[in-house]
C-alpha cells in the first residue's frame, strides 16, 4: 500500500526495487483508491439496471467537487456571459499566482476551470453552459 502524489509510477517503482534486490519485480494488481479528497469509500456503486437508476441526490455535483484550485467569483452578467461563452477575462489585480482558477458564480456554482495568465483569464473547460 503507498500513498504517492500525481505522476509517480507505481509500477516502475517496482520494478525498480526488483531490480535493487536482484530478483525482479512486478505488480499483481493496482487500485487507485483515493485521488485528492475523493475517496472509493465515498463513491457509490454504479446502479445495477443502467444510468437512469442513479438518483441525483446521491451524486455529487461539479460544483461540489473539492478542488485545489483558487477561486474567483464572477459577479457580473457580463463577466459570467464571458465564461459561459469561452472568452478571456481581464485577470482581477487581486489575483497572486498564474496557472488554473475556478471560476464560479456568486452562489458557489462552478462555471469553469480558466488559465490564468499575466494579464487574462481564459476559461479552458466550462461547465456551466446553461
Amino acid at each position: 500500500e503507498m500513498t504517492v502524489s500525481s505522476g509517480t509510477y507505481v509500477r516502475s517503482l517496482v520494478r525498480d526495487l526488483g531490480a535493487a534486490l536482484g530478483c525482479g519485480a512486478t505488480l499483481a494488481t493496482l487500485r487507485r483508491t483515493a485521488i485528492g479528497p475523493l475517496s472509493v469509500e465515498a463513491a457509490i456503486p454504479p446502479p445495477e439496471r443502467g444510468l437512469r437508476d442513479w438518483r441525483p441526490s446521491e451524486m455529487v455535483t461539479l460544483s461540489q467537487l473539492p478542488l485545489a484550485l483558487p477561486e474567483q467569483i464572477l459577479e457580473s452578467a457580463e463577466s459570467i456571459d464571458s465564461a459561459r461563452a469561452g472568452r478571456s477575462l481581464p485577470r482581477p489585480k487581486e489575483l497572486e499566482n498564474e496557472g488554473f482558477i475556478a471560476l464560479r458564480r456568486s452562489s458557489g456554482e462552478l462555471l469553469a476551470i480558466a488559465e490564468c495568465d499575466a494579464e487574462r483569464l481564459q476559461p479552458r473547460v466550462v461547465v456551466d453552459p446553461a
